[in-house]
């Protein structure tokens, strides 16, 4: 019997518990994970307190990466054998001392690396990569405001921003997280326990604002932050930290991004996959077909690939037809401020503000 940490109730991690379990079959694509290590995201903590409307419920299990040795594998994998060491994702799942996956979801480790650090690495560098590089289109020179800079996401997005030649701006709640992101590269630190960061980041810009804000916090810091940017720059939002409220509203916002006015949007596929490719320095290799998108003329995306969801907070102008709403959100990018908005899959929807 393999064991696995559950809540058995929505609460604090007082809630969690030991239990035992059966794992799932081992299918002919999949893989059995002898688990050493599995990462703790922020996503773990709102689930455990009935904030992810996607959560399993309780008794529910949670967790979205793991390290390893391959346990066993189903008849048509190839390239992997017992004993192998790799990193996996999932869809919750992972506090558990066996996990069995997709193979398309698991990848050995490049030699050097460690369980611990592998552990540790799918969820925050795949949301900071997919934000930077596929929806960004972050390029040399320009300027990012990261909030946060001191977390998982935080310190991933900088290491990438600084390996961009980004111009780098972070918040943080102390003047040790500021010293911690400074020696990861940090150019601007910003305490906002003490400073008011969109007044700094504007000052800091003489007035002209960023091209770029890596959002977690959402509420009023994602309208501060849509105002400060620069003509023309994009807004990521990848979380919604500063949603407190423990109200039926609050739980959704959690989960869906509400947007005030839009004129149109387009959404992309999520990410059925990653690979290492190893030389120097590791880094993480995204699948071709990342980047497809597909105009919509809809409220809410109905692509069977994507999960992204899209609710008004007010009704919004009348959408355009699919070409022209395609047309108008790839053209207007040069004087118009973009909103893009990260779901939990790493599902994008982007509209033009």
């Amino acid at each position: 019997m393999a064991h696995r940490i559950v809540y058995r109730k929505y609460g604090e991690p007082s809630v969690l518990g030991l239990e035992e379990f059966e794992p799932k079959e081992v299918g002919p694509t999949d893989v059995a994970i002898d688990v050493a290590f599995s990462g703790i995201n922020f996503g773990d903590c709102i689930a455990r307190r009935g904030f992810y409307s996607s959560a399993p419920p309780p008794p529910g299990c949670v967790g979205f990466e793991v390290s390893g040795t391959v346990q066993r594998v189903g008849t048509r994998v190839r390239g992997l054998k017992r004993g192998d060491r790799v990193l996996a994702v999932t869809r919750f799942g992972g506090y558990a001392s066996v996990l069995v996956v997709d193979a398309a979801y698991v990848t050995k480790l490049p030699r050097g690396m460690s369980l611990e650090h592998a552990a540790a690495l799918p969820a925050v560098y795949l949301t900071a990569w997919h934000s930077l590089y596929e929806i960004a289109r972050a390029r040399k020179g320009e300027s990012v405001l990261i909030h946060a800079v001191a977390g998982g996401v935080g310190l991933a997005a900088l290491q990438l921003a600084k390996d961009l030649g980004l111009v780098t701006y972070g918040t943080a709640s102390s003047d040790v997280k500021l010293d911690l992101a400074r020696e990861h590269g940090l150019d601007h630190g910003i305490n906002y326990a003490t400073r008011a960061w969109k007044a700094e980041v504007l000052a800091e810009t003489r007035g002209r604002g960023v091209d770029i804000v890596l959002d977690s916090l959402g509420g009023e810091g994602f309208k501060k932050g849509y105002q400060s940017l620069a003509r023309g720059g994009r807004i990521i939002t990848i979380g919604a930290a500063t949603c407190k409220d423990s109200s039926t509203r609050a739980k959704r916002l959690c989960s869906e991004v509400c947007i005030n006015r839009s004129h149109s949007f387009r959404t992309t596929a999520q990410s059925r996959a990653f690979k290492f490719s190893t030389g120097g320095t590791t880094r993480l290799t995204l699948p071709e077909g990342w980047g497809r998108s597909c105009a919509s003329t809809k409220r809410e995306s109905r692509d069977p690939s994507s999960t992204a969801r899209i609710r008004f907070a007010t009704q919004p102008p009348r959408m355009r037809s699919s070409s022209r709403a395609g047309r108008r959100a790839s053209s207007c990018c040069t004087r118009r401020r973009y909103c893009v908005c990260l779901n939990r899959t790493l599902s994008h929807t982007s509209f033009a503000l």
